[in-house]
C-alpha cells in the first residue's frame, strides 16, 4: 500500500509540476515563433522540468560520471540502453542541447507527450514506411544544424536488464551526417519503474555513464552493421561494471535489505 501511495504522489507531482511550466512553455513557444527557430529555450524548459521531478523521486538516489567526455560545441547521436521511463529523467541532467526521438503514441499522452511536441522532438509510427522516411528527414536536418538527437537503439524497454538488439536507424544517420555517436550505459533504472507496472516499488540507485565518442566521419552505409556491433558490444561490456556499481552504491545507502522497500 506504501508503495501504492508513493507512486501516486509521484504521478500526480509530475503532473502538478508539468502543469506549473506550462506557462514556461508558452514563453518558450512565442519566442520560437518569433525568432527561436530551434526552440532551444523549450529544450531548456523541458530539461528543468525533468530535472526537478528526478531530484524529488523518494525511491532513488543516482550518480553520473563521464560528463567530462563530451566537448563543448559538439553534438552527437546519443545512444544509450533504455530500461525504464526513469532513463528520460536520468538522461535529462546532460549537459548537451538534444531533441528525443520516440513512438508517436507518446507524444499523445496529455501533459507528458504534449511536452514532447511542442518541443519539437521527433517522433514515428511503428510499422509506416512513409512514417520513417519522414522521421529519417527531420532527424538529419536535426543533425545539421548542430542539435544532437538522443536515440534508445533497442527501439523499447529491456524487460529483463538486458541489452536487446539494436535498429540501424540511428547509425544511419550518424555515418550520413558525419555526427560522432556518444554512446551510454545505464544500470539500476529498470527496478524504479518496471515495463509492466505504474508502481514505483524498489529503491534503485541508477548509475549513468557516458562512454568516449565514436567518429563516423569517413564511414559509410556499408559500416552501419560493424558500427552497431560495435556499440552494442561496448555497452553490454561497460553494463558489466556499472552494473556492480550501481549494487554497491545502492547497498551503501540502504543495504541489501532496504534495496526491497
Amino acid at each position: 500500500m506504501l508503495d501504492i501511495l508513493i507512486s501516486l504522489f509521484m504521478w500526480t507531482f509530475m503532473l502538478g509540476i508539468s502543469t506549473v511550466f506550462i506557462p514556461w512553455s508558452i514563453f518558450a513557444l512565442i519566442l520560437f515563433l518569433l525568432y527561436d527557430r530551434q526552440r532551444t529555450q523549450f529544450l531548456l524548459i523541458h530539461r528543468a522540468w525533468c530535472n526537478s521531478t528526478a531530484k524529488v523521486f523518494p525511491k532513488w538516489k543516482y550518480r553520473h560520471y563521464g560528463f567530462e567526455k563530451l566537448k563543448k560545441g559538439q553534438h552527437y547521436v546519443i545512444m544509450s540502453n533504455h530500461q525504464s521511463l526513469g532513463d528520460i529523467l536520468l538522461l535529462s541532467f546532460l549537459p548537451v542541447t538534444f531533441r528525443w526521438t520516440s513512438k508517436r503514441s507518446v507524444f499523445m499522452v496529455p501533459i507528458f507527450g504534449w511536452q514532447f511536441w511542442l518541443g519539437g522532438h521527433l517522433s514515428i509510427v511503428r510499422g509506416s514506411e512513409k512514417s520513417r522516411k519522414k522521421f529519417m528527414k527531420r532527424a538529419i536536418e536535426t543533425l545539421r544544424r548542430g542539435i544532437s538527437l538522443l536515440i534508445f537503439p533497442e527501439g523499447t524497454r529491456s524487460r529483463t536488464g538486458e541489452i536487446g538488439p539494436f535498429k540501424p536507424g540511428g547509425f544511419l544517420m550518424a555515418v550520413r551526417t558525419g555526427t560522432p555517436i556518444l554512446p551510454i550505459v545505464i544500470s539500476g533504472s529498470g527496478d524504479a519503474l518496471p515495463k509492466t507496472s505504474w508502481v514505483m516499488r524498489k529503491r534503485t540507485y541508477p548509475v549513468v555513464r557516458v562512454l568516449d565518442p565514436i567518429e563516423t566521419a569517413g564511414r559509410t552505409e556499408e559500416d552501419v552493421d560493424a558500427l552497431m556491433k560495435q556499440v552494442r558490444d561496448l555497452l553490454i561490456e561497460a553494463k558489466k561494471d556499472n552494473d556492480e556499481e550501481s549494487s554497491r552504491l545502492l547497498n551503501e545507502w540502504v543495504g541489501p535489505a532496504g534495496s526491497q522497500a
